[in-house]
């Protein structure tokens, strides 16, 4: 009896190794599956980066609210910041797939250090940024006081 167990926890500890061993792999294919797309774009307005979703900008700039010039940066899914020029030209090389292009950005490590800020699109075209969760807390303080 006592054998059958020693047997076991080799093959138990065999059995881990094999596991821990594929997960790495499992993890960098399920990586490299997923979908990449544009998510947002970065604007410049005034002396701010503001992020707006990408279909909102586009409605805004059809409506001609805003501008395509205002454009500074574009953004993935996976939250990567690119310069817009750099994400054109590799649209461009990629037969313009989204997912490619990004990738290929990716692999050259493109990515910009730049913190946007949230915002919107009023309906007079004009941008707003979203308050900073600082302020949401103490917008949320001061009503709870009054209250």
């Amino acid at each position: 009896m006592k054998k059958s167990v020693k047997v076991m926890s080799k093959t138990a500890m065999v059995a881990v190794l094999a596991t821990s061993a594929l997960t790495p792999v499992i993890a960098s294919a399920a990586e490299s599956t997923v979908e990449l797309k544009l998510d947002k774009v970065v604007i410049k307005s005034g002396d701010n980066l503001v992020s707006l979703d990408a279909t909102t900008f586009s409605q805004a700039i059809r409506a001609g609210k805003i501008t395509a010039n205002q454009l500074a940066y574009v953004q993935d899914n996976q939250g990567n910041i690119y310069d817009k020029d750099q994400y054109a030209q590799a649209l461009r090389y990629a037969s313009l797939n989204q997912s490619e292009a990004f990738k290929a950005l990716l692999d050259n490590d493109a990515k910009q250090d730049v913190t946007p800020v949230e915002g919107t699109i009023n309906v007079d075209g004009t941008i707003e940024l979203d308050p900073t969760p600082e302020e949401n807390l103490n917008e949320t303080f001061f009503n709870n006081l009054a209250a």
